[in-house]
């Protein structure tokens, strides 16, 4: 790694590289320097993904032509959830883009305010939710379960009221215990 940051220091220092640059080359070389089992192993919740993040918006219909015209984004899913119509289908639904082959994905729903980003999922290794719940409610976090069909949901609030949920790492918001099939 030494002969990686001299060889970029003296890119910068002849003029080749500009100074973004080099932040922006040791912040990726430094992100990749961590054992994801170091970093997990003491951790009460083995956090392993960014699953997905929902956003709320005005039109549903027109936000997703958006994500799939401009970055190729295809439909992972779709769920149906209370309070949140497709916008001129009348049906309750949240519309789950992927941006590749995982199953990652962002929601997409109709919600005010508008742009506001409803929440953010973790992946957790080995997803047992019961477990889950119980470090969660043994270290004094207030959490609670959804279950969607087969598939068993947390959700906590962060220190600032930042909602998270939590999921098997696997979960693309489809059907099954882990809520990993889907059709698309």
């Amino acid at each position: 790694m030494t002969g990686t940051i001299e060889e970029l220091l003296s890119r910068y220092e002849k003029g080749q590289v500009s100074r973004r640059h080099v932040v922006a080359s040791l912040g990726a070389l430094f992100a990749g320097t961590g054992s994801a089992a170091s970093q997990t192993a003491t951790a009460p919740v083995a956090v392993g993904t960014l699953n997905h993040v929902s956003i709320s918006v005005s039109d549903v219909k027109r936000s997703v032509e958006f994500y799939q015209s401009l970055f190729g984004m295809t439909v992972k899913s779709q769920q149906g959830t209370a309070g949140n119509a497709v916008a001129g289908g009348g049906t309750d639904a949240v519309v789950n883009l992927a941006p590749g082959p995982g199953p990652e994905f962002v929601g997409i729903y109709k919600g005010e305010p508008v742009g506001h980003i409803g929440h953010f999922c973790l992946g957790v290794r080995n997803f047992d939710a019961d477990q889950v719940m119980r470090t969660l409610n043994g270290r004094g976090v207030k959490a609670s379960m959804r279950t969607r069909g087969e598939s068993k949901e947390i959700f906590l609030s962060d220190p600032d009221n930042v909602s998270v949920q939590l999921t098997d790492v696997s979960y693309c918001g489809g059907a099954g215990p882990r809520g990993n099939r889907c059709d698309g």
